[in-house]
C-alpha cells in the first residue's frame, strides 16, 4: 500500500473520491471491518475480482449514502413494508439487506438469481463520500478464503502492495467489530437471516 491517510483529515474526501473516478481501489475502515472500496464499474469490478481471487462469481456487496439511493437498485414497490420499516430504524448501521435488483442493472451487480446485496453504513467518513455517488462496491479486505484482517498489519502482503490508498480512523488501529448482520427480504412474506453479525438479531424479529 503506497500512502495510508485518516477518515479525520480535511482533504481526505476529495482525495478518495478523485481516486475512486479513476476506477481505483481503496483500503478503508468501516464501521465493522476492513474493506475493500471500489466504484461501480466494470473495470472496478474486475480488479476487486484480481485482488479478491476465485469468489465463484459471487457479486459485491453495494454501500449506499441514504434510503433514498435504495430506489437506484431497486424497486422500493416490491419491498414488503416490515422490510421498509426495518430499513427506517437500521439504517445507517452494519445491517446488509438482500434484495431483489431491478432488471436493468449491470449483471456484474447482480448475483446470478437476480438479487443485489446493500447496506448503508453508520460512519462519517464513508458517507462523506457516497454523497458524491449513488453507491459503491465493499468487501472485505482479505483474500477469498483467507482471514478478515483486524488491522492495516495484518493485511495480506500481496494484496496490500496492489493497493494505492489506505484510510482508517487512527493510527495503528485494530477492529473489534464483527462483519455486518446479514438479512433477505426478497420474499415480502418471509425474512432469512443470513449470517449472524453486528446487527443484533433479537432486534430484527420484531418486523418479521
Amino acid at each position: 500500500m503506497k500512502k495510508t491517510l485518516y477518515w479525520h483529515d480535511p482533504s481526505v474526501t476529495d482525495i478518495v473520491k478523485a481516486a475512486l473516478e479513476k476506477n481505483s481501489v481503496s483500503i478503508t475502515s468501516t464501521d465493522t471491518i476492513l474493506g475493500l472500496l471500489a466504484p461501480l464499474t466494470q473495470q472496478a469490478f474486475d480488479a476487486l475480482n484480481a485482488l479478491k481471487g476465485a469468489r465463484d462469481k459471487k457479486p459485491y456487496l453495494v454501500i449506499i449514502g441514504s434510503l433514498e439511493n435504495l430506489d437506484k437498485f431497486v424497486d422500493r414497490s416490491a419491498v414488503a413494508p416490515r422490510a421498509q420499516a426495518m430499513l427506517e430504524q437500521c439504517w445507517p448501521g452494519p445491517l446488509t439487506v438482500i434484495f431483489k435488483a431491478k432488471k436493468d442493472l449491470p449483471s456484474f451487480m447482480v448475483s446470478a438469481d437476480g438479487t443485489i446485496a446493500i447496506r448503508c453504513p453508520q460512519h462519517k467518513g464513508l458517507l462523506n463520500i457516497l454523497k458524491y455517488f449513488d453507491g459503491l462496491f465493499s468487501t472485505s479486505a482479505n483474500r477469498s478464503g483467507r482471514p478478515t484482517p483486524r488491522s492495516i498489519g495484518d493485511l495480506d502482503q500481496q494484496l496490500a502492495s496492489q493497493i494505492e490508498l489506505g484510510i482508517v480512523d487512527q493510527e495503528q488501529q485494530v477492529v473489534h467489530a464483527p462483519p455486518s448482520t446479514i438479512i433477505d427480504v426478497t420474499d415480502p412474506k418471509r425474512a432469512v437471516v443470513v449470517r449472524e453479525g453486528a446487527y443484533p438479531v433479537e432486534m430484527l424479529k420484531k418486523f418479521f
